[in-house]
């Protein structure tokens, strides 16, 4: 199955600018663009009011991400056009390192996924937090960068420690 949004012709600052909306009207206080080594939006950040306070969190658009699944799934239909007759492709070779088509594959898919997790907060199924913790920031990193680094969820275990003398 093509990823999704791969045909998408919706610029990246029209879903940044959707994705902004959809925080403020969301509750966020606090919204800030974040942009990489070439100027480019990298990730949105923001501030919500949560059940533990405010907290920081940050949506990423993982482009160089988008670009490897594409060219892997047009790699994976090359094989399979060249291996069997009638196969019809889904994904135009175009897309093939196509960053500026990854960079609006990248921010659409983040925007399609940001409205889908309100909608799930909105209607009581899981709270805002529980949603977005692996975006939430600790220190500059998020909270999933944190628990990768540390190897587990690193949660203080519930049992009394031995005390050596």
């Amino acid at each position: 199955m093509p990823l999704l949004n791969y045909t998408t012709d919706v610029a990246a600052t029209k879903s940044i600018a959707e994705i902004t909306r959809i925080l403020q009207e969301g509750g966020a206080s606090a919204i800030m663009l974040e942009n990489g080594a070439d100027r480019e939006i990298v990730a949105v950040s923001f501030m919500m009011q949560t059940t533990f306070g405010k907290l920081p969190f940050t949506l990423p658009a993982n482009v160089g991400a988008v670009i490897a699944t594409l060219n892997e799934q047009i790699n994976k239909e090359n094989w399979l056009a060249r291996d069997r007759r009638g196969y019809k492709r889904k994904l135009p070779k175009n897309l093939y390192n196509n960053k500026a088509q990854a960079e609006r594959i990248a921010w659409r898919i983040a925007k399609d996924w940001l409205e889908a997790q309100i909608a799930i907060s909105t209607i009581g199924c899981a709270r805002f937090e529980q949603i977005m913790m692996p975006f939430a920031q600790i220190n500059g990193k998020s909270f999933y960068q944190r628990m990768v680094e540390r190897g587990n969820l690193a949660l203080p275990s519930s049992e009394p420690k031995e005390v050596t003398t």
